[in-house]
């Protein structure tokens, strides 16, 4: 099987296209990508999808400015533990869906740098970051986010998230949000906005993250109905 690409010599300057480029390289351990030219590159969508083996990954040097999807770019690398992505440009990026999904081995990502004001589908960015411990999103904007379903669902690691440039203003599906967030018990800044609640139904939160729940109504002074405690699965 292959556990190394021979891709130093590749030409690249003029590829607008490198989605799923490398996905399904299960047994890849490494990849290097020092002389990788991006700077045309419009769909970075499933690059490194399923490189199930790589424990670190410097894309630094990606020229981004002219991204519009990065969806799955980093899906289900499961022992992706060391990810270098802080010079992304991303202010052209509209879709960041399951950006990050089953990136089960990684404790922390910097994300300081992303511009997300034109991004429309946030849905299951950080789904099941197990190990994520920490997330600063205080820069992000979403006031463009429609879905932001299962964005941080089984996050099980977070304990706080500071979400101060969030807005659901224009969001249509926040469905499991953060579902099966077991230790997540603090927002910060979030909570400024009631429309974040509408509808009750549209969130899914167990019994092992009630206290967030409690947290939430608490501070917004809002009482769901009987039903909608059932629908949440808080309380039955």
């Amino acid at each position: 099987m292959l556990k190394e690409l021979p891709i130093e010599k590749f030409d690249t300057n003029e590829a607008t296209d490198m989605s799923f480029m490398f996905s399904g390289c299960r047994q890849v351990t490494s990849i290097n990508l020092p002389n990788f030219k991006t700077s045309k590159v419009t769909n970075f969508s499933g690059m490194f999808r399923y490189c199930n083996k790589i424990t670190s990954l410097d894309v630094s040097n990606f020229d981004t400015s002219a991204a519009i999807d990065m969806s799955l770019m980093f899906g289900s690398c499961l022992k992706l533990a060391n990810l270098k992505i802080s010079s992304f440009k991303t202010n052209k990026v509209t879709n960041m869906a399951s950006m990050f999904y089953e990136c089960q081995a990684l404790t922390s990502v910097d994300l300081s740098n992303f511009e997300t004001q034109n991004v429309i589908n946030f849905s299951g960015m950080f789904y099941d970051c197990s190990s994520l411990k920490e997330i600063d999103l205080s820069k992000f904007n979403t006031a463009q986010g429609e879905n932001m379903s299962l964005m941080f669902s089984k996050c099980t690691s977070l304990t706080s998230l500071n979400l101060n440039q969030f807005s659901t203003n224009n969001a249509k599906d926040l469905s499991g949000l953060f579902s099966e967030c077991k230790s997540l018990i603090s927002l910060s800044s979030l909570l400024k906005e009631v429309q974040f609640f509408t509808p009750f139904s549209s969130f899914s939160f167990s019994a092992s993250n009630s206290k967030l729940f409690l947290n939430l109504i608490f501070v917004l002074g809002i009482l769901p109905n009987k039903n909608s405690f059932n629908t949440l699965g808080c309380w039955k």
